[in-house]
């Protein structure tokens, strides 16, 4: 049986490198993946009536990282049981424990020293509610680059030192 990992996302390719670091120090288990971006939502009554996840979640994910996604599937197509992105909105500790247990959640991987680019107002860093948890929680160090060629580009997956 596949053990079901989460790792926090900004939306960025070198953020993925947790999943490469994570899928490495895993050795060939099979996984299910989480990948998971964290928001407040709007109080505003008719912005929850029309509010959609999937769209929410599609519209912050720009092309190149649906590409290096789609190259992380491939390359560990073995290891890689089942992969979603997912959203969550809580404002407590307890919501997050509630979260990772109805999606059984057996791991979370964190970057170390990376830190998660908040890009819209309403996003908010998940990485302390991953610390307290009570779920084992894993945390992957790789060397950030910065000026480079490859910077955002899905090439930077691949230039990046391997995550340990």
């Amino acid at each position: 049986m596949a053990n079901t990992i989460l790792i926090p996302t900004d939306f960025t390719i070198e953020s993925l490198n947790v999943v490469k670091g994570a899928l490495r120090q895993l050795d060939g288990e099979e996984v299910n993946l989480i990948l998971v971006y964290s928001a407040h939502l709007s109080d505003c009554i008719t912005d929850l009536l029309f509010f959609s996840k999937k769209k929410y979640l599609e519209d912050l994910q720009n092309e190149k990282f649906k590409e290096a996604c789609e190259i992380l599937l491939n390359k560990y197509a073995s290891q890689i049981n089942s992969f979603s992105i997912d959203l969550f909105t809580g404002n407590y500790q307890s919501t997050f424990h509630n979260f990772l247990l109805g999606n059984k959640v057996d791991a979370i991987f964190i970057p170390k020293s990376y830190k998660l680019k908040l890009g819209q107002k309403q996003s908010f860093d998940l990485l302390p509610y991953c610390r307290k948890s009570p779920v084992q929680c894993v945390e992957i160090d790789w060397n950030e680059t910065r000026n480079v060629p490859e910077k955002d580009k899905v090439a930077e997956l691949f230039f990046m030192p391997n995550p340990v």
